[in-house]
């Protein structure tokens, strides 16, 4: 998801992200496409034949890896949040892609922090789990 959020701020810094915004036929396709892809992996998920959920260390991590990304990159209201709020933040008479990219680096270290925290407590939650 970090991935996924610093290509966001690029997108969103390289003007794509105004286009995708300002473009609704765009910005329609792109979140369709999202859908459907979300739609066959939950049908994928109710259709395989497992009957009880894997345990979480199942599969690579590169496999997971990928998932994420895909399923993040799949939604374009993170890059329309981004090409709307941080231009809000960027002042035109300095460096501007200088800017972008403090600012995309100061949301992915607070998105690391968070994801840190979360696992931190999942993991302190894990002897309780069945």
């Amino acid at each position: 998801m970090l991935l996924a959020d610093a290509l966001s701020v690029a997108t969103a810094a390289a003007g794509l992200g105004a286009a995708i915004v300002a473009s609704h036929p765009l910005f329609v396709a792109i979140r369709f496409s999202g859908i459907a892809y979300l739609t066959y992996f939950g049908v994928r998920a109710l259709m395989s034949r497992r009957t009880e959920f894997g345990d979480a260390t199942e599969g690579s991590p590169d496999r997971a890896f990928r998932l994420g990304l895909r399923t993040q990159l799949a939604n374009p209201n993170v890059i329309s949040f981004f090409a709307s709020l941080l231009p809000q933040f960027v002042d035109s008479s300095r460096p501007v892609v200088l800017q972008f990219v403090i600012l995309g680096a100061t949301f992915v270290m607070g998105d690391a922090m968070v994801f840190a925290v979360y696992a931190a407590l999942a993991n302190q939650a894990r002897p309780a789990l069945p």
